[in-house]
């Protein structure tokens, strides 16, 4: 049975890896217009290519690497005269799967899914480690509940910084992290600091600590006590801080370009949530960091706790990475396969849609995706940068 108008569906050339299996598609038609396309700029060179115009067919095909357990879904945008264009968009399945085993294609190509560019070696990085590390300025901890801002929690009464895996989104995501130390002396304090998880690769942006100075007994005037508090923030992120904002907690609030500052609470002054946030002179995001204090000194219990720069986890596996191969006018070749790709570089699939079968009963999948990145020739290394929206087809196991 024929069910395709001018879309071929054969096999691709396994250019990923070696040692692969194929499973080859043959031809057949539709009764409908083709649906497959690429517009986009690559270069200097503004591209729309259709299946089915100009002699251009999309060839589809899905391979499986033995070294890496791993499935891999192929929509090839190709032309069968003697026009040399073409584009190429691999998306790897996200789960390593046993030979015959069947991939779970609506879960790797679901448009909820973070795709990293593949590079070699130990392949694009899906998620980031943060080590949490705590400091016990006073007091004597007994518990340490540490909240790692995704819903997830991690208790221990050791003072060992514990490490915690992060997803990376497909744009940046704050999360809210805090730790509960409980002390023998003064019960539970709480910490608060953000955490800045991105694609991009940057330094951590953040509020490393506060700390606080109680003088007691100060009086403001004949009626009425007061207590000065001394508020020092300390900021790490390589660069200089040009504004501070800080929330006593008590109602009053200040803009300053000063990281130490001093604020008249009534006394007893305990317990306020003071809240300060900064932002840095090259612009970027505006972070908080929330602090405890107590006007006790004898039983003052203070803590903070540091987060580390998010390391890449490696992904030696190629998991969920993608692929793009471009060949010009002139069948040279450029590949997203480069350790330079830069950090910034994404791919997103937009929408996801059952196609027919091919004529071997094979299922295939539609997939709109879009991306930005940089192309390298697969010669001279030389970058080309390239954006652009597809419509793909791939077939799969």
């Amino acid at each position: 049975m024929k069910f395709f108008k001018n879309i071929v569906w054969i096999v691709c050339i396994c250019a990923l890896y070696t040692a692969c299996i194929k499973k080859e598609l043959t031809p057949g038609t539709v009764q409908q217009q083709p649906v497959f396309s690429f517009n986009g700029i690559i270069g200097a060179t503004s591209l729309n290519l259709q299946a089915g115009i100009n002699n251009y067919y999309m060839y589809s095909s899905y391979n499986y690497t033995d070294s890496l357990q791993l499935y891999s879904f192929t929509g090839n945008l190709q032309n069968t005269g003697t026009n040399k264009t073409s584009i190429q968009i691999t998306i790897n399945d996200d789960t390593a799967r046993l030979p015959g085993q069947s991939s779970d294609i609506n879960k790797s190509v679901s448009p909820s899914v973070y795709y990293a560019y593949n590079t070699p070696g130990t392949g694009g990085p899906l998620q980031e480690t943060v080590t949490f590390t705590p400091k016990i300025y006073s007091g004597i901890p007994t518990l340490y509940t540490y909240y790692f801002g995704d819903g997830s929690t991690y208790t221990t009464n050791s003072a060992t910084p514990p490490s915690h895996i992060y997803n990376i989104p497909q744009s940046k995501q704050t999360y809210t992290t805090a730790l509960a130390v409980q002390f023998n002396a003064c019960g539970t304090v709480v910490a608060a600091n953000p955490l800045l998880i991105t694609n991009q690769g940057t330094s951590q942006l953040a509020i490393d600590s506060v700390t606080s100075i109680v003088n007691n007994a100060v009086t403001k005037d004949s009626s009425t006590s007061y207590h000065i508090v001394k508020l020092k923030a300390y900021t790490n992120a390589g660069q200089t801080p040009c504004v501070y904002w800080w929330w006593f907690g008590d109602g009053d609030s200040i803009r300053t370009s000063y990281d130490t500052i001093t604020h008249a609470y009534r006394a007893p002054a305990k317990s306020h949530n003071v809240i300060v946030g900064v932002r840095y002179v090259s612009g970027g995001d505006s972070v908080g960091y929330v602090y405890n204090f107590t006007d006790s000194v004898s039983s003052h219990c203070r803590l903070d706790y540091f987060l580390s720069t998010p390391q890449p986890v490696p992904n030696t596996k190629r998991i969920s990475n993608v692929l793009i191969t471009y060949v010009d006018a002139n069948g040279v070749q450029y590949t997203s396969n480069s350790l330079s790709q830069p950090n910034i570089s994404t791919f997103q699939v937009t929408s996801v849609s059952n196609y027919q079968n091919n004529e071997k009963n094979q299922p295939t999948k539609m997939l709109q995706v879009q991306f930005n990145c940089v192309l390298y020739n697969t010669v001279t290394g030389a970058p080309v940068p390239a954006n652009g929206t597809a419509t793909i087809a791939v077939a799969y196991h």
